[in-house]
């Protein structure tokens, strides 16, 4: 399911051709698949409004990646075998659709940092260090200890 909304006739066309049920199903049913995920524990959620979802859960830790536009553009075009103009309209499309998604199903921004507990520059903070940073602030979060947990 795209994360950009779709007008009502998509929604109500693709559910009679037997595409894909109308996001008014799905949206509830991914919300209820990402909190008995979080409940279960020992897993990473990305996207779809999952840090809105567990949001009042104790046993969650809220992480953002922010990097500059052109970074973002070069590591989409890198990843993905690109044209830059191919790279830019990804990156600026898929912010779009994010945001519209959070604000259409959770009335958020996805760039309030206050719905996070970490948010890390990658532009400034190399992937390894920012893996290290999430590792030492979930455990402060949670008081854990030791390596093995």
């Amino acid at each position: 399911m795209p994360e950009d909304r779709r007008s009502f006739i998509q929604d109500a066309m693709e559910e009679l051709l037997g595409l894909r049920p109308p996001s008014w199903v799905m949206v509830p049913q991914i919300a209820e698949t990402v909190l008995h995920l979080a409940d279960t524990g020992h897993v990473i959620l990305v996207g779809r409004g999952a840090n809105f979802i567990t949001a009042r859960m104790p046993n969650v830790f809220h992480v953002r990646l922010i990097a500059s536009l052109p970074k973002r553009i070069k590591r989409v075009q890198k990843l993905n075998g690109l044209t830059p103009e191919e790279a830019i309209k990804f990156v600026k499309d898929e912010d779009r659709s994010r945001n519209r998604y959070a604000k259409e199903h959770f009335h958020r921004s996805v760039d309030d940092a206050f719905s996070y507990h970490l948010v890390l520059n990658t532009d400034r903070i190399p992937y390894s260090d920012a893996a290290q940073l999430i590792k030492d602030g979930a455990r402060r979060c949670f008081g854990w200890s030791g390596d093995k947990q």
